[in-house]
């Protein structure tokens, strides 16, 4: 699986670590409470599968806290 995975890499320079890198200072950025819970860096065509996957664990996870009574910690306290 390593290897098919890597394999998949390689032919596709674009999708590079330091993508994520830069990534990070938009997020950091981003008003308090409008940061995304996850963010996508997709070169390889793989972002709207990875995006479909992310809502449906957004989902998943909100219903198990919420089952628990929990919810609210799925939320990013704001002060000042």
């Amino acid at each position: 699986m390593l290897e098919s995975f890597e394999g998949a890499l390689a032919p596709n320079p674009a999708q590079n670590p330091q993508q994520v890198a830069d990534a990070i200072p938009g997020l950091i950025n981003s008003p308090v409470g409008e940061r995304p819970f996850r963010t996508v860096v997709d070169n390889m065509g793989m972002g709207d599968h990875i995006l479909k996957y992310n809502d449906h664990l957004d989902q998943v996870t909100n219903g198990i806290y919420s089952a628990f009574g929990m919810s609210e910690m799925l939320n990013v306290k704001v002060t000042g």
